[in-house]
């Protein structure tokens, strides 16, 4: 089975608000140059679970994890341009979603959700020539175990 961050990796590979990003793409990381991102896990948790009479449990599960961008920000034209990448990017997700084209996770492909929100500017360098831009992707999905005879 794949792994959630190399399932997200590979989908985003198809996001055309990423290919000016040619630094390249990274996990838990971003090049201190400008035009690469990363994919960084921000946690996992159990949203809900429930129980049959027979003892089979569903898990509602969340995962959550930020995809950061560095890029140039000497200007406010750059940064409006960097602001608009945060909303297609976003938009982008939406879309995805919406067509049943994201990643499944779970046991239940109909029900799981992704999306992006909270795009900002995160970090600002020193000397105010680049920064790192933050999105946050949520991933809603639900696992099912069956319980065993004894």
């Amino acid at each position: 089975m794949t792994s959630i961050i190399r399932a997200v990796q590979e989908w985003l590979n198809g996001c055309p608000y990423l290919t000016d990003f040619t630094g390249g793409q990274h996990i838990d990381w971003t090049d201190s140059a400008p035009g690469n991102y990363g994919l960084a896990p921000t946690g996992s948790s159990v949203v809900e679970v429930s129980e049959d009479v027979l003892g089979n449990r569903t898990v509602y599960k969340q995962y959550n994890l930020a995809l950061y961008a560095r890029n140039w920000t000497v200007d406010d034209v750059i940064r409006l341009e960097n602001t608009t990448f945060l909303d297609d990017f976003q938009q982008w997700v939406e879309e995805q979603q919406a067509a049943g084209l994201t990643p499944k996770f779970g046991d239940g492909p109909d029900t799981e959700e992704i999306s992006a929100q909270n795009g900002m500017l995160f970090e600002l360098a020193e000397d105010g020539q680049t920064g790192l831009y933050q999105i946050q992707i949520k991933i809603n999905y639900l696992k099912r175990y069956e319980r065993s005879g004894s």
